[in-house]
């Protein structure tokens, strides 16, 4: 046999040659002839990258779908705001009490909490009236007037946002007043009065019978809802954490309101609970229901309203209907 040399580049083409050959006869089939026209493999599809969020707006806007106060909203706000003062000031106090005594649980709370020298009951009543004063009053001041109006520079929100705080906290506050003059509850300090006129600077007075229910815990727990119901639908301090913390510390004051109110020997733990309920689901519920709520979708098959207004043509006056 006769040696055969080859090219170096030869011998390179005949090896591919033969791996392409061999790699393209399938298995079980490899007497066959290989299609080397087969299709390369599709390429995958490139994936999508999904659409960036725009962020949220911290713009404070008083959405077109939501309620606005409107006539029957000032004429009931107006109608509350004169039922509190008519009951100040022409409804006297009771001087006997129409209730008196714990119930349910009561007296084991009151142990628990009261204040155990005048000293300390003086000061936990004392704290409490800021409290009081502060949760009632930090929705209209701080977040109506201060942030939204004059700094945020947007008076429109401003004024919703009052006039909704200053309606939720007159119902309270009628409630309260109600609640006083008619159940004439005696506080929980009576028989220490009766023991000892010292007790505490109420005994003796018409302010003994106002234990049920605590208007000064009702009311912080209404400032609380009512913060958290306009920090959760407007980004009055930016949005996120900001507006998070506001709700919260508001809750936390209202509840250290009401306990106080204990440790002060004012009220029974049986007002406190109704108080905290009554004045956070008002709080809550009036601008969640009655104002920041979809309005109803308009009718698609009623026609044009109809308008009626003025009409005056030279020295005639007159009425135009518009439909």
């Amino acid at each position: 046999m006769l040696p055969i040399s080859l090219p170096r580049r030869g011998l390179m083409a005949a090896t591919c040659f033969a791996l392409v050959c061999v790699g393209g006869v399938a298995p079980g089939v490899r007497g066959q002839t290989p299609d080397l026209a087969a299709p390369a493999a599709e390429a995958p599809e490139p994936r999508a990258e999904p659409a960036p969020q725009a962020p949220r707006s911290t713009k404070l806007v008083w959405k077109p779908e939501w309620r606005r106060f409107d006539t029957l909203d000032y004429a009931i706000t107006g109608g509350l705001v004169a039922g509190n003062l008519a009951i100040s000031w022409f409804w006297p106090k009771v001087d006997e009490p129409s209730w008196s005594g714990p119930i349910l649980f009561d007296d084991p709370v009151r142990d628990l909490f009261v204040g155990e020298t005048e000293r300390n009951r003086r000061l936990a009543n004392r704290v409490s009236d800021f409290g009081w004063h502060i949760g009632q009053f930090y929705p209209i001041v701080v977040d109506a007037i201060v942030v939204t109006w004059l700094i945020r520079g947007e008076p429109d929100v401003a004024w919703q946002l009052g006039m909704i705080d200053l309606e939720t906290l007159a119902a309270v506050g009628l409630l309260s007043q109600l609640a006083h003059r008619l159940s004439a509850r005696e506080r929980p300090m009576a028989q220490a009065c009766r023991e000892d006129p010292d007790y505490d600077n109420l005994c003796g007075t018409d302010a003994m019978y106002n234990s049920f229910y605590s208007g000064h815990t009702a009311m912080a727990m209404a400032g609380a809802g009512l913060i958290c119901a306009h920090h959760s639908e407007l980004p009055l301090y930016g949005g996120g954490w900001g507006d998070a913390l506001a709700c919260g510390g508001a809750l936390a004051l209202g509840t250290t309101t009401g306990l106080l109110r204990m440790v002060a020997d004012r009220h029974w733990a049986s007002d406190q609970l109704l108080s905290m309920a009554l004045g956070l689901g008002l709080g809550w519920g009036i601008p969640k229901l009655f104002y920041y709520t979809d309005a109803e979708p308009d009718d698609p098959t009623a026609g044009p309203p109809t308008i009626i207004m003025p009409a005056v043509r030279g020295d005639t006056l007159g009425i135009r209907v518009l439909w």
